[in-house]
């Protein structure tokens, strides 16, 4: 559904073919495609806060006004939290994307889906979005400062349709087709969507003679992500040939899905419209989270120190207090000895161990490594103490210090690799604590993007923050 020029094109939709009886439960199919996709879409533009539809989001909906239905349609590419705020007013929604405060909190979007420079079509009051002829094309700057906020249907679609994910298409694309399907057994129109080339697509309007009443006429032609051009309003519509026929061109590279709504003095018709896009980009992904690889181990030692010479001293014969502790048996004097050792190179310190020298029966007898303890293990300081008697000997604190030097971990990013076509889009999630490296891949060459930038073949859309990770939202840029 994204990307660059295409090599097939629109699928031909044939409409109104004969008549059919009423199905008196497309209403409600149709309410209840927008309540499904309200449930399931969310994180649509990845900006602030997860944009979530909730089953509250319900419209009414009138059997005999496609215009209210297409703007059923049109809901289910607005964020929630503009639907949320406008009391699902899709125009009021649409100004504040543009001119308003979300506009201003999500400039990075709302400039995308633009090129910078939007050309809106707005509607003055007294007529209506569902009618292209009542519509007055302006840019941006006028269209923001003016009072009036009425769009037509085809510049709310086209301006989410640049700037959503793909499933939120989808779910318009189906939704449009169900106004389709509603439609056919109540307005005497035959839609014919033939591909021309990549670029082009043939419209053909018909008279569908068989429902009767009056011969139908032409009040205009509205579309989403194509541009029609044909005969004028007033013109009769026929009933055998090829009929009306309009020249559509896809309006920009990126767009896969778009809509072709008739109006008629006999009523409205609407067609959705699709064509595959070629990949341009392929992007991969790369993140890396800042480690330590252990390089080595080191020997680090205390000064050594002289114990006392408690040769020959008896636990109960001592008066002078040097005789902190005893032999194992009770008899002999021992005294305490405290000692640190430091890590020298930034490591971390295991197997802490007192060594002595010297006398080696005095060395054997004291046991050191059983008469000793330690505090600061897996750590960069140790203390250790420990008891010595007998004949005076050396002994210092040793350790083994684990040296380590800093690496990346480098893995795949959620979803990576990405094969895009102009104007597709992907989402980055990068953990708190790392960072993300695109790899790009075209035909002409390669280069490499940190996560957060911009580039001119991709686009950053949007940011947003999970609590443990942070979501950035790409798209391919429309004509890098």
């Amino acid at each position: 559904m994204n990307g660059a020029s295409s090599s097939t094109g629109c699928e031909i939709r044939i409409t109104r073919r004969c008549m059919q009886p009423p199905n008196k439960f497309l209403s409600v199919i149709l309410i209840g495609i927008a309540v499904i996709a309200a449930t399931q879409l969310s994180n649509r533009i990845l900006i602030g806060a997860p944009l979530v539809f909730t089953s509250e989001l319900k419209f009414a909906i009138d059997s005999s006004d496609v215009s209210n239905e297409l703007n059923v349609c049109s809901a289910v590419l607005v964020p929630n939290d503009l639907l949320i705020a406008h009391k699902n007013d899709t125009d009021e929604a649409f100004h504040d994307a543009v001119c308003g405060d979300w506009y201003t909190s999500h400039q990075e979007a709302s400039d995308f889906a633009t090129s910078g420079a939007a050309i809106i079509g707005a509607v003055p009051v007294e007529g209506s979005a569902s009618d292209s002829s009542s519509s007055k094309s302006m840019t941006r700057t006028q269209y923001c400062s003016q009072s009036n906020h009425h769009v037509s249907q085809a510049t709310k679609d086209t301006f989410w349709s640049h700037i959503v994910p793909d499933k939120a298409r989808e779910d318009w694309l189906s939704c449009i087709d169900l106004v389709s399907r509603r439609s056919e057994n109540s307005v005497p129109l035959r839609l014919i969507l033939k591909t021309v080339d990549s670029s082009n697509v043939n419209l053909s309007i018909l008279w569908n003679k068989n429902m009767g009443g009056s011969q139908p006429k032409l009040k205009g032609v509205e579309s989403t992500n194509l541009q029609c051009k044909g005969a004028s309003s007033g013109v009769s519509i026929p009933f055998e040939g090829n009929g009306l026929v309009f020249q559509c061109k896809w309006t920009n590279d990126d767009a896969a899905i778009g809509s072709v709504v008739v109006h008629s003095t006999r009523g409205d018709e609407v067609e959705s419209c699709t064509r595959t896009l070629q990949p341009f980009l392929t992007v991969s992904c790369e993140i890396h989270t800042p480690t330590r690889v252990k390089t080595g181990t080191n020997k680090v030692c205390s000064q050594w120190f002289a114990t006392a010479n408690m040769d020959g001293w008896e636990k109960n014969g001592n008066t002078d207090g040097r005789c902190s502790s005893s032999s194992d048996d009770g008899k002999w004097c021992k005294g305490k000895y405290g000692q640190d050792v430091s890590a020298q190179s930034g490591g971390v310190l295991n197997n802490p161990r007192f060594e002595c020298r010297g006398n080696l029966g005095s060395c054997r007898w004291n046991e050191f490594g059983t008469h000793s303890s330690f505090t600061g293990v897996g750590g960069s300081l140790i203390h250790g103490e420990t008891l010595a008697g007998s004949n005076s000997v050396d002994i210092h604190l040793c350790a083994d210090e684990d040296v380590y030097a800093p690496q990346d971990s480098v893995n795949p990013g959620v979803g990576s690799p990405w094969t895009l076509a102009k104007g597709g889009g992907f989402v980055v999630e990068v953990p708190n604590g790392s960072t993300g490296v695109l790899k790009l891949q075209t035909p002409s060459g390669t280069s490499a993007l940190s996560v957060g930038d911009s580039n001119d073949l991709l686009s950053v859309v949007s940011k947003a923050g999970t609590g443990t990770s942070t979501e950035w939202s790409y798209r391919v840029k429309n004509k890098p």
